[in-house]
């Protein structure tokens, strides 16, 4: 039985060896201890994947393993890029722009892994180690160590700047991160923090994904999908049975009313347009409406785990398909999207489209709200 929760994650003495000799022998500290505990979690996340490539599981057992740490990684880029992105804002980074554009292709990447596990687990974990290898080596002690270096020489305080922010409870660091990092660094001053602050949350996913597509009904919409999935994930980590079954047959029925008027409005515009990917857009949908449907009936049953996996399903179709497919459609009908604005604000008119004015408010919200500097 394990004794400790790294245990029970999998942290046995000899993982944590590896560790150990991977941060320090790599060189990978930037002595920025949040963001340090965020790259030790993807060392100890790169590691429990190869252990995973050993084991002897069955397909559907490799599945959700695999998808259980697809979600940490998603969780990861939101947790991650948010912060580093808000610093180089913060402080005028000059290399800001390029940097960025480093956590989008990581982000295309990993949707593209996350897409295969579906088809083929044991080739799918092989390619992600592959590619988070690579990350660990390219991008976190060249393009990472660069920013330590600009900071210090412009005499820039970014510790004090993270304490504040974890002061404000303004990042997520679950119990097994401030875990992982005080046993490999010999610290103690790194502790559990939730941000229970929804809009927060909402507009850390909104902007580290670059989730607008610069329709404001299409990007009100998808906003309030994002509202959903941190009402739901603050309820798995934080509250007991019954509210969290309250919590998650709203979502639920919140998420059908999403289908109905989301996919109506998406499906009309592609169609009118003439894009050239409706039929394969239209199947993700239908996609969407299935896995609504499978957690709903996991919940019914009895399944404990219904809420988590349908928060990794909807934070997955963030990653997944907003982030890019939805994207697309924006990027292959560029010509028309004036055309596009005036016909989905007659849809709108003609009440086609059903907008609440707490959607509106949130949208207004969220849109017109900058990072916290």
């Amino acid at each position: 039985m394990a004794t400790t929760l790294l245990e029970f994650l999998g942290l046995t003495p000899e993982l944590e060896q590896e560790i150990d000799k991977i941060w320090k022998e790599g060189g990978y500290s930037l002595n920025i201890p949040v963001i340090d505990l965020q790259h030790l979690w993807l060392i100890f996340l790169i590691s429990d994947l190869e252990k995973l490539q050993k084991m002897d599981l069955k397909k559907d057992e490799l599945k959700v393993y695999y998808e259980n740490i697809t979600h940490e990684l998603i969780d990861f880029t939101i947790e991650h890029f948010s912060l580093e992105e808000g610093i180089f804002l913060r402080f005028d980074y000059p290399n800001n722009a390029q940097h960025k554009k480093q956590h989008q292709q990581f982000i295309y990447v990993l949707k593209d892994r996350v897409e295969e596990v579906s088809i083929d687990p044991v080739s799918s974990i092989e390619k992600l180690i592959k590619f988070l290898k690579n990350w660990l080596f390219s991008h976190i002690i060249e393009h990472d160590q660069e920013y330590k270096k600009y900071f210090l020489e412009h005499k820039i305080d970014i510790n004090a700047y993270c304490k504040g922010l974890i002061k404000d409870k303004m990042v997520n660091i679950d119990k097994a991160q401030a875990n992982l990092y005080n046993r490999i660094t010999s610290s103690r001053e790194v502790k559990e923090i939730l941000n229970e602050d929804i809009l927060s949350n909402i507009i850390h996913i909104w902007q580290t994904y670059n989730l607008s597509v610069q329709i404001p009904i299409i990007d009100l919409q998808h906003i309030w999908l994002i509202k959903m999935v941190v009402e739901l994930d603050l309820a798995s980590k934080t509250m007991g049975t019954t509210k969290r079954d309250g919590i998650f047959k709203s979502i639920i029925k919140n998420a059908v009313q999403y289908t109905k008027d989301h996919f109506t409005l998406e499906e009309k515009i592609m169609e009118k347009f003439h894009y050239p990917g409706l039929h394969n857009h239209v199947k993700q949908h239908k996609n969407f409406i299935e896995f609504i449907q499978a957690r709903n009936k996991e919940n019914k049953e009895g399944n404990k785990l219904a809420a988590h996996n349908l928060v990794v399903n909807l934070k997955e179709w963030l990653l997944s398909h907003i982030a890019v497919e939805d994207k697309q459609i924006v990027s292959t009908m560029r010509e028309n999207h004036e055309e596009i604005l005036i016909y989905s604000r007659e849809l709108m008119d003609d009440k086609m489209v059903n907008i609440k004015k707490s959607q509106l408010d949130l949208y207004n919200r969220v849109i017109g709200l900058k990072r916290i500097k």
